[in-house]
């Protein structure tokens, strides 16, 4: 029995949590993620996107034909995960009811994500962290929004959370060879999740750099990576090698040329937020007669020759794309992250009063975080009256989440892989389209921060003399 994989667990103060949310804090999780994802399943409706119509043309022709085709010939340009499951719901439902029932099947997963990200921030830090983060993801705006859509993010995001809840339970066992199985689980899931986003290829390298970093001797190591790479890679490679069957050439997705071409462009500079951006480019190649790779690969030719030819303003757009990366543009929504935040930390006051009704300092910190949620709660009553549904917005999750992804710490020090993931999600921001929907993807692990940070705040107030 090895003992190498255990991470180094650092000291950390007693739990913040009430005795009743040890046992019991992921039922308040579960019970607001039921109500909010039903509730926008009963009341949203959906008016499918281009690239939401695409899928569903996909889900369809695969059910009656047995192929992944669109109507104008494209085999590849789409991932084959999300259409598979459009398809198989389909086959289940009929043509009359498939389309509700597959809405349905992404409200589940939205769901299990919102419990996923409340099991991993209380395996990071405590039961107080995962009530904060579930709450908080309940709540947030953009799962609503992709719940509702026939778009691969709801899939991706479930598989992505799954895949770090399995790699962290293997890091906290003793035996190498059942953390290797288990760490082979947590692979598998990210190739279904490359599979489901082709982007989400660059997240198998934060997890292969955290395998390398867990100690051991080097054939340890090696093999530790190498259980880590090889079912995303196999996952990946299997569609690849299909695509280069019917395509001639061995890609993930045709759709990657156009997306390069969007991000390096002489227009580029003008819109940044992608609003007006020239989406028909691949569709006027493949109408000038050009195949499905023959239009990815030209554009992929001219994104390149505008970096050698711009690189002063390549670099400016770099910068550009960061911005836009990490602004929000969700508007249905209220500062709902703060006022639980702070509520928290209120009741926390309230219990550090109860046990120290002496104490200036426990007096101070219930008043300030009762003063500071009654005055958020009035803001929003006041001057945000407009919006009538609590969903917790990216305005605050991104800064807060960022912050508190550097600044807390980690009882499996898995903090350098999230960290990790966000920075891959922005590489492929960076390299490709700073699409907003693609951030969405990691922001949970901007709200696990978060829960773990209001966690870490309560134990060290409860640590302090008081």
């Amino acid at each position: 029995m090895h003992v190498l994989d255990a991470p180094s667990v650092t000291p950390s103060p007693r739990s913040a949590a009430h005795p009743l949310l040890q046992t019991y804090w992921i039922a308040p999780v579960l019970l607001a993620a039921l109500f909010t994802c039903g509730f926008a399943y009963l009341v949203s409706d959906y008016q499918p996107s281009p690239d939401a119509r695409e899928y569903l043309t996909l889900g369809i022709h695969l059910a009656e034909s047995g192929s992944l085709r669109l109507q104008t010939g494209e085999v590849a340009k789409r991932m084959p995960l999300y259409p598979a499951l459009l398809a198989a719901v389909r086959r289940w439902q009929g043509p009359e009811a498939w389309e509700n029932a597959a809405l349905a099947i992404q409200t589940i997963l939205c769901a299990a994500s919102v419990v996923l990200i409340g099991v991993i921030a209380r395996r990071l830090a405590d039961p107080l962290a995962g009530l904060v983060a579930g709450l908080i993801a309940a709540l947030y705006a953009p799962y609503r929004y992709l719940q509702m859509s026939f778009l691969t993010e709801s899939l991706a995001i479930f598989l992505l959370l799954s895949a770090v809840c399995v790699y962290l339970a293997a890091c906290g066992m003793k035996s190498s060879r059942t953390a290797d199985a288990v760490r082979a689980g947590a692979s598998l899931l990210l190739g279904l999740c490359i599979l489901t986003r082709a982007d989400a290829a660059v997240f198998v390298l934060p997890f292969m750099f955290d395998a390398a970093l867990r100690g051991g001797a080097f054939r340890r190591r090696a093999c530790r990576i190498a259980v880590v790479i090889l079912p995303a890679v196999l996952c990946a490679a299997g569609w690849g090698l299909r695509n280069s069957s019917v395509l001639g050439t061995f890609t993930l997705s045709t759709a990657g040329g156009l997306n390069f071409h969007l991000g390096h462009n002489v227009e580029y500079a003008q819109c940044p937020d992608m609003q007006d951006a020239d989406y028909g480019a691949f569709d006027r190649l493949r109408a000038a007669g050009l195949s499905e790779a023959e239009a990815d690969r030209r554009l992929y030719d001219q994104g390149l020759a505008f970096i050698r030819a711009n690189s002063g303003e390549t670099i400016s757009n770099v910068l550009r794309k960061v911005v836009v990366w990490l602004t929000p543009h969700v508007t249905d929504s209220a500062p709902s992250t703060v006022l639980i935040m702070l509520l928290v930390l209120a009741f926390h006051g309230r219990s550090m009063v109860r046990v120290n009704p002496s104490s200036d300092a426990a007096r101070w910190f219930f008043r300030s975080a009762t003063i500071g949620a009654i005055a958020i709660g009035a803001f929003w009553a006041l001057v945000l009256s407009r919006t009538d549904r609590p969903w917790t917005s990216p305005r605050e999750v991104i800064p807060l989440g960022l912050a508190a992804l550097v600044l807390y710490g980690s009882r499996l020090r898995l903090q350098g892989l999230l960290i990790g993931l966000v920075a891959a999600q922005l590489l492929v921001a960076v390299a490709y389209v700073p699409l907003e929907r693609l951030r969405w993807t990691i922001d949970g692990l901007l709200i696990v921060a978060i829960g773990a940070a209001v966690s870490r705040l309560c134990s060290r107030s409860t640590a302090a003399p008081v």
